[in-house]
């Protein structure tokens, strides 16, 4: 058997070992239908989140959710909470680093009940440094924010992934 016939069957044989591997192990996707994010899919209404911060949050996680329908089955309540502090301070007290960190407590519910499906906290971080203009410093500060809030959203939708597929595992 020559070398290149050797290493196509070692292919053959490592990708059918790993698809026996992962049917063997009770892998579901969460995003199929019926899966735990499969039927969230248009059914979830945000709320909470206003301003700049809260613009690019909603927009993540409806990027991950898709936009809720007229009557939507969930409600996703978030409190944002941002801050912003010095970390580089030269010898004349000038501020030329900062780190932005944000905080989202969530909770989603039901709408016709109420009743809790999950919750939690997601906590995120991002820096930027001051630049020759004060213009440029508050495009980089803004620009921070913004990473944070989208960091913040891909993290309340990956906790809320984590409690729904623990809940529908028996």
């Amino acid at each position: 058997m020559s070398a290149p016939t050797r290493r196509g069957a070692l292919c053959v044989f490592l990708a059918a070992s790993g698809a026996l591997a992962i049917s063997a192990c009770a892998f579901e996707p969460l995003h199929r239908p019926g899966g735990a994010l499969g039927d969230l899919r248009g059914t979830v209404a945000i709320s909470g989140v206003d301003g700049r911060e809260g613009y690019a949050f909603r927009r993540t996680l409806e990027r991950r959710f898709g936009t809720a329908a007229p009557n939507p089955a969930y409600l996703l309540e978030a409190r944002l909470n941002f801050e912003r502090r010095g970390l580089a301070i030269t010898r004349d007290d000038a501020v030329t680093r900062f780190d932005v960190s944000g905080e989202a407590a969530f909770a989603l519910r039901q709408t016709t009940d109420g009743s809790l499906v999950a919750e939690g906290v997601a906590r995120a971080l991002s820096a930027y440094s001051a630049l020759a203009t004060p213009y440029a410093t508050r495009i980089a500060a803004r620009d921070a924010e913004r990473r944070v809030a989208e960091d913040l959203a891909e993290r309340v939708y990956a906790q809320i992934a984590a409690q729904l597929s623990r809940s529908s595992v028996k």
